[in-house]
C-alpha cells in the first residue's frame, strides 16, 4: 500500500463511497502540490491530508527540511496514518520504514 493509495481509500471511505477527483487542484494524490518553493516542507501536505480527512485520521508525521550531513535521510522522516472510523467499522493504517540503506518500505 503506498501513501497515495492509502489516502485515496480513507477518502473512499470518510466521504461515503467516493473517490478523489483526480481533477482537484491541489490534490492529495499529488504531494508535490504541496511540497514546493525555494525550502519545500511537507508539513502542509501532512496538516492538510489531516484536516481533510479529520476527525477519522491521525497523523503521526515528520519529515526535516533535507539531509544533515552524517545522518541518514530516514531518520529525520516519520509517515505513521491511522484512519479509524467507529460508527462504519472502518480501520486502514498506513506505516512508511526504511531499510538501513535508506530505501523505503511501504505497508
Amino acid at each position: 500500500l503506498t501513501r497515495y493509495m492509502y489516502i485515496s481509500l480513507a477518502h473512499f471511505l470518510r466521504f461515503n463511497n467516493t473517490w478523489i477527483d483526480p481533477n482537484d487542484k491541489p490534490t492529495f494524490v499529488v504531494a508535490q502540490q504541496f511540497v514546493h518553493g525555494v525550502e519545500p516542507s511537507w508539513g502542509p501536505y501532512y496538516e492538510a491530508s489531516m484536516e481533510k480527512l479529520w476527525p477519522y485520521e491521525n497523523c503521526d508525521c515528520h519529515r526535516g527540511r533535507g539531509n544533515i550531513v552524517g545522518l541518514p535521510t530516514s531518520r529525520w522522516v516519520c509517515e505513521n496514518r491511522y484512519f479509524y472510523d467507529p460508527i462504519r467499522n472502518n480501520t486502514v493504517t498506513y506505516i512508511q520504514a526504511f531499510t538501513n540503506n535508506n530505501e523505503r518500505l511501504t505497508g
